[in-house]
């Protein structure tokens, strides 16, 4: 539910005409969802909460992987290892797997990059909701390696995220489409458009959101042309953190264009990004 298509349209130039060019529905496409994580890997843990019964307290985490860059070897294993969500405890020196044995088998000599095309062909960019038994306050949630007949270690480059309190949760638009319309070409640059979201918390929590990998949103043109998020004054890139109150939070998005070239090539393009949100 997350793929989101490019808009493909094309506006014909002619070279007769002023050198002012038009563009024709510039849009940019952002995919917000619920989470709750930053990590130096751009593998994050999202969409975390605990939720307990008269039975049982039990941890839901996805996992959302939008790109990743580093050649760090994960795998030294002779054998191979795998990768998969695990739960930490620190005490027990531990990294539980989910309830349901969820993860990949990666090959001796993997790196990140390799482990993160591996891991979104299995599971996507965003993955299903995995489930952890016996979740307590102090514990945090990874990915873990191990290699045949061993226990999961956490992964060094993804930061572990502790576990919110319990039954705390805060619901959020789950997506926001952003369109410039039509821009002239020499405009582009610092160009500005806007989309509210909702944010709804249960209870008082510490809420910041978070875009998830680059900096800014690539839109299609070999890097000539990205966008950068913005709310309160604050980029996304490095964070906007509020206090959830119990009722809906409106916050207004705002994409700003940037643009290598002076006078901007003509057509239409799109771009998309993930946008996580920590509870703490």
């Amino acid at each position: 539910m997350y793929q989101l298509e490019g808009i493909n349209t094309h506006v014909p130039f002619n070279s007769r005409r002023p050198s002012l060019k038009i563009f024709n529905k510039l849009l940019a496409l952002l995919i917000l969802i619920i989470a709750t994580p930053y990590c130096l890997a751009t593998a994050y843990i999202d969409a975390l909460t605990v939720r307990k019964d008269k039975w049982n307290t039990i941890a839901y985490a996805k996992v959302v992987w939008p790109s990743e860059d580093s050649q760090n070897i994960i795998c030294s294993m002779a054998n191979g290892c795998k990768i998969g969500p695990c739960m930490v405890d620190d005490l027990l020196d531990v990294c539980a797997g989910d309830m349901d044995g969820n993860s990949i088998p990666i090959p001796y000599g993997a790196t990140m990059k390799a482990v993160r095309d591996l891991w979104v062909k299995k599971y996507g960019i965003i993955s299903k909701e995995f489930r952890f038994k016996f979740a307590e306050t102090g514990m945090c949630m990874s990915l873990g390696v191990s290699g045949v007949g061993t226990s999961f270690r956490a992964v060094p480059e993804v930061t572990c995220l502790t576990l919110p309190k319990v039954d705390v949760s805060c619901t959020i638009t789950q997506q926001l489409d952003i369109s410039y319309n039509t821009l002239m070409s020499d405009k582009v640059n610092n160009a500005e458009a806007s989309g509210n979201i909702n944010i709804l918390c249960n209870d008082w929590v510490d809420v910041r959101l978070l875009l998830a990998g680059p900096k800014v949103i690539d839109l299609g043109r070999a890097g000539k042309l990205t966008a950068s998020l913005h709310t309160q004054g604050k980029n996304l890139a490095d964070g906007f953190a509020f206090r959830g109150f119990g009722q809906t939070a409106t916050l207004k998005i705002t994409s700003v264009l940037h643009s290598g070239l002076q006078d901007a090539e003509p057509g239409s393009f799109s771009g998309q990004g993930v946008i996580i949100m920590q509870l703490f």
